[in-house]
């Protein structure tokens, strides 16, 4: 938990205030508390930023619609926390397993300061198999940042498997994401502490997996009795 305790006071990307923030930013700050206010997400953009005091090319310059916006704020708070982290000397001296796990305890973070709409957002999210609006772009957003990191791999010793291999491994990072994020709508526990051991026993054992080539091994036990079946 010591890189938790580290990006506690770092990470947080403050939307209750707009001040600071970029235009994009804004105007996801003004829909998350316009959708708090009013219980539900707004239907017209013209009235929208009316009441926020924004003008429509404001809008239209960041987003298409309402639906363009809720597809992307997933993955805003993903590269805003991102883009906090890389800020920080500690995250800049890490080893990129440790950078992934500092920016989802961190993603986490943030959420936290909008559970209300979260909360909201995803209310008919029942299981964590299901697909949800906006986890398209999110999962874009996270691949791409998984693709530059340097994380374990796994070395089968068929070059032509280690590939997809290891795309296998980074999209199970994603879905295990995924999965955190469902348990954290449903947590319950005093300051969500039970959804924070998750994150680092579940991201902990997904790197140790990938470090001690479990998955070769079941290979090689695969290869053994495939070979000793034919004698």
């Amino acid at each position: 938990m010591q890189i938790k305790v580290r990006i506690l006071d770092l990470v947080n990307i403050s939307y209750h205030s707009c001040v600071f923030l970029s235009m994009r930013d804004q105007i996801i700050a003004h829909y998350i508390r316009f959708s708090n206010k009013n219980g539900k997400a707004p239907v017209s953009v013209f009235q929208f930023c009316e009441d926020c005091g924004l003008s429509e090319r404001q809008f239209f310059d960041e987003f298409s619609d309402f639906e363009h916006l809720q597809e992307e704020i997933l993955g805003d708070f993903w590269k805003n926390t991102v883009a906090k982290l890389e800020e920080q000397e500690f995250y800049q001296n890490t080893n990129d397993a440790e950078k992934f796990l500092a920016v989802a305890y961190g993603f986490f973070e943030n959420l936290k300061d909008q559970r209300s709409f979260f909360l909201n957002f995803f209310g008919n999210w029942n299981s964590p198999k299901d697909l949800f609006h906006g986890f398209k772009n999110f999962r874009e957003v996270v691949m791409k940042y998984i693709d530059q990191l340097d994380l374990p791999s796994t070395d089968l010793g068929v070059p032509q498997l280690n590939k997809p291999i290891n795309k296998l491994n980074s999209n199970a990072l994603y879905l295990n994401l995924i999965f955190v994020l469902h348990y954290w709508v449903k947590d319950r526990s005093k300051g969500f502490e039970k959804t924070d051991a998750l994150i680092e026993k579940l991201f902990t054992l997904s790197f140790d997996m990938m470090e001690t080539n479990s998955l070769k091994k079941v290979i090689d036990l695969g290869k053994f009795l495939v070979a000793d079946f034919k004698l």
